[in-house]
This record gives structure tokens, C-alpha cells and sequence, in this order.
């Protein structure tokens, strides 16, 4: 039951080529859960794999989520998608995912989606990366086709 990619991890290897369960991990507090399910009925449908934790209901039972969630957020997709709102330091699970993504800041890996009503502070590890932005305010279904849009062609480049 070794998790071999994070034991390449601790031995020092990069972990370039090798293949992830997922292309993309979403991360978000459920108050964007329609924001979340919509991204992933978008990616799915170009026929991207992607970790929702909706779907993973069956095979999560009974087990340790801590041990479940942890190599998905680490090493289990090639990019982790994060929905930044105000709620989203607020939760346990939010901030337990964010524990096990953090490292990745480095590898690029990290895609981060902040909603406009969000401001970043100096001191957040997203401040000063690349992102896309949610306007609430906006049609939500327009802003998430262009934001699928652009993700594909990320993982494309």
C-alpha cells in the first residue's frame, strides 16, 4: 500500500512524467458548490478527469478521509483548481486541502479562481499569481465557458 508518487517525493524526485489519476482537482468551500459542478460538468464533457468530491461519495465511506484526500491534493492531479471566496479560509476542509497544495505553488500546478467580492491580502500565497476571476455579478454559465476555455488550452500548452 505504498503511495509510490508521494514516496518519489520524499526521495527527492521530480514527478514530471509521471502520469496523474486526475487532470484537474477542485477545491472549494460549498457555498460555490454550483460554481464547482458546473466546472466539472464542463471539463468532463471535453473529456478532462476531474476529482470532485460529490462524486467520490460511494468510495469514501468508511474509509480515512484525511488519507484519501491527501494524495489528490498533493500529487493526484496535474492542476488543482481553487474557487477563492470568503468562505474558503474559513472551512476545515478548504484548509485541509490547502495544506496538501501548498507545496505545488512552486510547480505551477496551482490554478487558482477568485470571486470578486474576495480581496486577497499581501500575505496570501495567491496575492501575487496568475489567476481567473468569478463576477458574481456576471452570468455565471458565459464567465465558466470562458474559464473552461482557457483552462484547455492550458492543459493543451
Amino acid at each position: 500500500n505504498t503511495d509510490w508518487n508521494q514516496f518519489a517525493k520524499e526521495m527527492g524526485f521530480k514527478l514530471e512524467n509521471i502520469k496523474t489519476l486526475y487532470d484537474f482537482a477542485l477545491s472549494f468551500a460549498g457555498e460555490k458548490r454550483v460554481y464547482a459542478e458546473s466546472l466539472y460538468n464542463h471539463l468532463t464533457e471535453n473529456e478532462y478527469s476531474v476529482f470532485y468530491d460529490k462524486n467520490q461519495t460511494p468510495d469514501i465511506l468508511g474509509k480515512d478521509l484525511d488519507k484519501y484526500f491527501e494524495p489528490i491534493y498533493e500529487a493526484g492531479a496535474t492542476y488543482v483548481i481553487v474557487l477563492m471566496d470568503a468562505y474558503y479560509p474559513k472551512k476545515v476542509w478548504t484548509v485541509f486541502e490547502s495544506k496538501h497544495y501548498k507545496d505545488r505553488f512552486g510547480e505551477n500546478s496551482v490554478i487558482p479562481i477568485i470571486f470578486n467580492d474576495f480581496i486577497l491580502s499581501p500575505t496570501d500565497p495567491l496575492y501575487n499569481k496568475g489567476c481567473l476571476t468569478i463576477d458574481r455579478g456576471k452570468d455565471m454559465e458565459e464567465q465558466i465557458n470562458e474559464i473552461v476555455r482557457i483552462l484547455i488550452e492550458k492543459m493543451n500548452s
